[in-house]
């Protein structure tokens, strides 16, 4: 996941932030556990982003102040998940989950 945040720091600013974006849609609504807040949330940010950048093209048409937004928002997400991200590490909520024993059956 932490992937996306060196690509959009590498990345010039430009159309390409839309598909740069799907990416990290699909990262938070793959996983299964969407009552896990920092997916909602990111989800709700990303959701935010697409309403204020599009309504701000329509309202202007005007791509500098539309792309300049973009790479604040996305860059505020950034931001954002690398410190979620960080906090769940240093509390150790990403552990691997215990194995399950196998019970041998009878044959």
């Amino acid at each position: 996941m932490l992937g996306f945040v060196p690509f959009y720091l590498l990345m010039i600013a430009s159309h390409y932030y839309w598909v740069n974006r799907l990416s990290v849609v699909l990262y938070h609504g793959r996983d299964d556990r969407l009552d896990d807040g920092p997916h909602v949330v990111g989800l709700c940010m990303l959701f935010g982003i697409e309403i204020v950048t599009n309504g701000v093209d329509i309202a202007t048409h005007f791509r500098y102040v539309t792309t300049a937004l973009t790479s604040v928002a996305i860059g505020v997400y950034c931001a954002w998940i690398i410190g979620t991200r960080l906090a769940r590490t240093l509390r150790g909520r990403e552990r691997a989950p215990e194995p399950v024993p196998v019970t041998p059956t009878a044959a």
